[in-house]
C-alpha cells in the first residue's frame, strides 16, 4: 500500500496515462471491466442487478485473497453456514465476510459483519480483546 503522496504502482503498464480505479489506465479498464459493467448497468430488475453485483462482489473478493468457490463453500459447510466466533448467522441478507490475517493474508474463518469489525476495531490484539473481556466481567 503507498503512502501518502506515493503513487500506486501502474498494473496495465502504461505509465504516461492518467490512471483510475485497480491502478489501470482509462483504455485498459474498459477493455477488462468496460463490457462487465455495462452489461450490469442496464438490467432493468433491481433484485437481479444487485444479485449479480453481490455474485460479482463475492467473485472478487475470494479472487484477492486466492480462494477458490469450492474452498468457499467448504469453509462454510465445516462451519454450519454461521459464525466462527458468536456462532450467529449472516445479518440481512448479507454473507459471511473472509477473515484473514492481515500481515500474511492467510484466511482464517468467515465471520459475520459484526465480529469482523470487533476485531479490527481492537486492531486483531488479543491482549486487547482479553482486557476487554475482563472490563466487562468487572462490571457483570
Amino acid at each position: 500500500m503507498p503512502r501518502k503522496g506515493e503513487r500506486k504502482p501502474v498494473l496495465c503498464g502504461h505509465p504516461e496515462r492518467q490512471h483510475y480505479s485497480l491502478n489501470k489506465c482509462r483504455p485498459c479498464w474498459m477493455r477488462d471491466w468496460g463490457p462487465t459493467w455495462r452489461k450490469n448497468l442496464y438490467i432493468k430488475n433491481p433484485i437481479k442487478r444487485q444479485a449479480k453485483w453481490r455474485l460479482a462482489h463475492l467473485r472478487e473478493t475470494l479472487r484477492s485473497f486466492k480462494v477458490t468457490q469450492d474452498e468457499f463453500d467448504a469453509m462454510l459447510a465445516a462451519q454450519g453456514g454461521v459464525c466462527k466466533i458468536c456462532g450467529g448467522p449472516p445479518v440481512g441478507k448479507k454473507r459471511l465476510s473472509i477473515d484473514h490475517d492481515h500481515a500474511t493474508n492467510t484466511v482464517r474463518g468467515l465471520l459475520c459483519d459484526r465480529c469482523n469489525v470487533g476485531l479490527a476495531q481492537f486492531q486483531e490484539n488479543p491482549k486487547l480483546l482479553l482486557k476487554a473481556a475482563e472490563y466487562l466481567e468487572s462490571y457483570s
